[in-house]
């Protein structure tokens, strides 16, 4: 029979530390060895063997504590280190040691579950339920100023449910395409704004996808030079957006991620000139793709 928790052990614990991918210092495994056999009687023959593994999620850290009796417990953590995790888990690693061992079961319980007769429930870290981000991307519209337009966006959001989903504003820039025509010249420019919300899944600890949605109001510029006459007006531009994104963890808080999707143009203005005729009709659907970095601040 074990001692209380933080006495004298038996028996000594053989514990192999694993990490997933963003999880490579969480925690310094010798040290949280160390601390896990502390006051256990050195060269005792009850040595008993444990796993745990540390995972990154999209939130923050997992661990998975495996006993030799079959059982598992799992323990999550929101902040931005797994500083507070690695301390937890060292202790539900050290409860285990403790208890008396009970009937090994063949099939670990899934991640939830309302755990059997004789194991111990760890409770669950709880961290921050809404994690603002901000972010700041490259974009390249096909169709929307010009039939390749390169330009800026930049973001700010809320993600609620441990990241499942998320609503945001926007704002973009595509700074003037020029063209000759005739004697003269042209210009387009797209600027504005709007909000999205967002549905998240995660396929692993540092990769996830979303499908987003987003309502923009913009204003569409169009200029003329070397006319007879040179005019600058500027008409609105109403739009839903559809997409597409793909995230994945590269250091810490900051991801970087790539999108695609179709912008539906709900108001379109066409520009013309005099003695030229129309030189911007834009399309009912347009194509819009970005790449840029995002940040959370968990």
């Amino acid at each position: 029979m074990a001692s209380a928790l933080g006495g004298i052990r038996d028996a000594r614990a053989d514990i192999r530390v694993e990490r997933s991918d963003g999880a490579d210092s969480c925690p310094d495994a010798a040290s949280f060895v160390d601390r896990v056999n502390e006051g256990a009687i050195e060269g005792s023959v009850g040595t008993r063997d444990i796993k745990v593994r540390f995972e990154r999620t999209v939130s923050g850290y997992q661990s998975w504590v495996h006993t030799s009796d079959g059982k598992r417990r799992a323990l999550e953590d929101d902040a931005a280190t797994c500083d507070g995790l690695a301390e937890a888990t060292m202790l539900a690693v050290k409860l285990a040691l403790d208890l008396e061992p009970s009937p090994a079961d063949t099939e670990p319980a899934p991640p939830g579950a309302a755990p059997p007769p004789g194991e111990v429930a760890v409770p669950r870290i709880e961290g921050r339920s809404v994690v603002p981000e901000v972010s700041a991307s490259g974009v390249f519209a096909f169709g929307v100023g010009s039939s390749f337009a390169p330009g800026v966006r930049a973001g700010a959001a809320l993600a609620f449910g441990k990241g499942a989903w998320s609503l945001g504003i926007t704002g973009l820039v595509l700074p003037t395409q020029a063209r000759d025509i005739a004697e003269g010249a042209v210009g387009v420019t797209v600027y504005g704004g709007g909000v999205e919300g967002c549905g998240r899944g995660t396929l692993s600890g540092t990769f996830g996808l979303a499908l987003c949605a987003r309502t923009e109001a913009m204003a569409l510029q169009g200029s003329s030079s070397g006319f007879p006459r040179t005019v600058t007006v500027v008409r609105p531009l109403l739009a839903g957006t559809l997409l597409g994104r793909a995230r994945a963890e590269i250091a810490g808080p900051v991801a970087v991620f790539v999108e695609a999707g179709a912008l539906f143009a709900v108001v379109r203005e066409r520009f013309a000139i005099d003695t030229v005729g129309v030189v911007y009709d834009p399309p009912l659907i347009a194509a819009v793709t970005g790449i840029g970095i995002v940040v959370d601040f968990q």
